[in-house]
């Protein structure tokens, strides 16, 4: 983003990637919801606030283009038009060339696409003025009969926030204009402060509007619809006699002819009796029904004015390191106190008072990153419609737990992970209609996207009812690329992770969306990158499941400290299934350097920390029993110290990538401890 843009800008890029977020989900819920109301006032809203707040932060490309959408959705929110296949496409259409002009505007640019503008405002002349023609022909029709006009006062008392939320009176009452007949508007200044203490970005004008036409106060509702979410819009049927005393309401009349002072008005304003009290009188509702309604309205505003703050993640990045130094140093407090000797009763008390109040604002911090996956979810439910469009196929797409919280960081490692798979179940899984029909499955494939939390992780898994993996194409393609040889012995797990090797696929052509080998390799190595996990089943014509395993942040974890000789690790304690004592006559040898042991009616491997890392000779004394997504091993340790809380540090951006290792932390001794890579030390290949 460059460094000249406005604060008005930046607020506005901020909102115009919501409101396009919001804007493509909606749109595509028309598909499925035909025309329901809600969804086409949200899209409408959306276009709105996009307009209003492009053209108070100078955008006017995106306010004029986005203009003629809104005109488009107003005649389908009408039902003057309604919605097919050709029209939902020119609103995505619209959306994803209006959110190109956002991107291009984010780096001081103006996006260089006019042929496209006018592409898409011509086919949306075809049907906006197709209606326009239409109501002009019925109004000439009818140009003979006597014309009933309804006549409204129309009340504007706009907060002093106004501007904030890119919302312009001036295009609101143009909005009006085209619709009805403005006969008069005053705009009331009487909150005007004096100049020395005016705030220019703040809203002191409020209106008075007399407005004529055939439509109706719904109509009127409708145009202010976005605007009377947080702004109070009174409008008032009126006789056509009372137009002549419309300059102001009596109470104002009054105090500008000195007969009253506001002060008196206001006090009689208080006095007006409540709506409920009045309804009680008349018998039409009971005391119960009004409190009941009183607390339902109490629990609406508090949701919301529900206080929120929009901060930069790397602001929320420094404090997190802060804290997770704060916790290394508490650490490190406790054990040269021990050392010294000089933790009594109140020393340790005052330590445990600290241990609790880091905990608090260690949990409190990390709470800030955690974030919904439902906004990257919703995402894919475009592409899954364009790819199954393009390959005319049909996808029912389903999404399951996306109010699951993961940390703002690992979710943006995930979006291309999920790309990538979503892109191959509907390229290679899911088969074509007629395909589907022979076998006897419906026509329509399911792809469903599903997250939830199990043993302090959270588990993503991709599942479709495709034709499932190939295991003998796969392997025959594995042998070819050299990666297995015939006679090797390998596991039906073992041989669909080969879909994770750079450059593999059995895909026999090349298309726009697979074959060339070039995705599924992005998947390892940015699960990788946050410490997680990938799982494949699959069964033929049934479908494929990958299954994800990923912690919750990356930043603080707690784990059991070990030691092996002189040296410190970390086992992520969402790992650890069980401590065992050694009993080296259960130990059984495969071969020379491959050992098992039976645990829980099945063979495990075991491995020695100190032979794998090239320690020296150990005597260990315990067997740690490890698991992730149900594999177990058991390694082989000196000493097990016990539960520690710990900031991770990368290994890599400090030095380099070691084998079996995911990053390192201080102790509180100073000592540095390893952090052990779970999944990569039960994954490993076996010799």
């Amino acid at each position: 983003m460059s460094i000249e843009n406005s604060e008005i800008e930046v607020a506005f890029f901020t909102d115009a990637k919501e409101q396009l977020d919001a804007l493509e989900g909606e749109l595509l819920n028309l598909e499925t919801n035909d025309c329901d109301e809600e969804t086409l006032n949200k899209i409408f809203r959306a276009m709105h606030t996009i307009k209003g707040s492009a053209g108070f932060a100078g955008f006017r490309e995106i306010e004029s283009f986005t203009h003629n959408v809104e005109n488009l959705m107003h005649i389908i929110r009408e039902g003057s038009l309604e919605i097919n296949e050709d029209i939902l496409q020119i609103l995505l259409d619209s959306r994803d060339l209006i959110n190109n002009m956002v991107e291009f505007r984010t780096k001081g640019e103006i996006l260089d696409s006019e042929k496209n503008v006018e592409m898409l405002e011509s086919e949306i002349s075809k049907f906006t003025d197709r209606i326009i023609k239409k109501v002009a022909n019925k109004n000439e029709k009818n140009e003979g009969n006597v014309s009933v006009k309804n006549y409204f006062r129309i009340h504007l008392e706009f907060n002093e926030n106004l501007y904030e939320t890119g919302t312009d009176p001036l295009l609101i009452i143009e909005d009006l204009s085209q619709n009805f007949e403005i006969l008069e508007s005053n705009i009331i200044v009487k909150n005007i402060p004096l100049i020395s203490s005016l705030d220019p970005y703040k809203n002191y004008l409020n209106w008075q509007i007399i407005a004529a036409g055939k439509g109706s106060i719904q109509d009127l509702e409708s145009i202010f619809m976005f605007v009377s979410l947080d702004n109070k819009v009174t409008i008032d049927s009126i006789a056509e006699e009372e137009i002549k005393f419309s300059g102001e309401r009596l109470g104002e009349i009054f105090v500008s002819k000195g007969f009253l002072k506001e002060s008196e008005v206001e006090e009689v304003m208080k006095e007006h009796i409540p709506l409920g009290e009045d309804l009680i009188k008349k018998g039409a509702v009971t005391k119960k029904m009004v409190d009941n309604a009183v607390e339902e309205q109490k629990k609406f505003r508090s949701v919301v004015q529900m206080n929120t703050i929009r901060i930069n993640t790397d602001k929320l990045d420094e404090i997190i390191d802060a804290v997770g130094e704060v916790v290394v140093a508490k650490s490190r407090i406790r054990a040269s106190m021990e050392k010294k000797g000089w933790l009594e009763i109140d020393e340790e008390s005052m330590l445990e008072e600290l241990d609790r109040y880091v905990d608090i604002l260690q949990k409190s911090v990390m709470k800030t990153r955690m974030i919904p996956i439902k906004d990257t979810f919703i995402q894919f439910r475009r592409m899954v419609r364009d790819l199954s469009h393009q390959q005319q196929k049909q996808v029912d797409f389903n999404i399951i737990g996306e109010d699951t919280e993961l940390d703002k960081n690992v979710i943006e490692k995930l979006k291309d992970p999920l790309k990538h798979m979503i892109r191959n179940s509907i390229d290679h899984g899911i088969e074509s209609p007629f395909e589907r029909m022979e076998i006897g499955k419906p026509a329509s494939g399911t792809l469903t996207l599903k997250a939830f939390h199990e043993g302090g992780e959270v588990i993503i898994e991709i599942v479709d009812d495709g034709r499932g993996l190939d295991k003998e194409k796969i392997k025959k393609k594995a042998n070819s690329l050299g990666f297995t040889d015939e006679n090797m012995e390998i596991t039906e797990e073992e041989i669909y992770k080969m879909i994770f090797k750079p450059g593999f696929s059995t895909a026999e052509k090349i298309t726009d969306i697979s074959g060339r080998g070039v995705g599924m390799d992005v998947v390892l190595s940015n699960l990788n990158s946050i410490r997680g996990n990938i799982n494949v089943k699959s069964k033929k014509n049934a479908g494929t499941t990958f299954r994800i395993n990923i912690p919750l942040t990356l930043a603080i974890i707690e784990g059991i400290l070990i030691k092996v000789r002189n040296n410190y690790f970390i086992i992520p304690i969402h790992s650890v299934t069980e401590f065992l004592t050694i009993e080296n006559d259960k130990f059984i040898g495969i071969n020379k350097k491959n050992t098992a042991i039976p645990f829980r009616n099945k063979f495990i491997s075991v491995i020695n920390l100190a032979e794998l890392f090239e320690l020296g000779e150990t005597k260990p004394q315990i067997l740690t029993v490890i698991q992730s997504s149900n594999q177990y091993l058991g390694i082989l340790v000196d000493e097990v110290i016990g539960k520690y809380q710990v900031v991770i540090k990368s290994l890599e951006e400090n030095y380099r990538k070691v084998e079996y290792i995911s990053g390192a932390t201080l102790l509180g001794n100073g000592s540095i401890a390893m952090i052990l890579d779970i999944n990569a030390l039960i994954n490993r290949r076996k010799n």
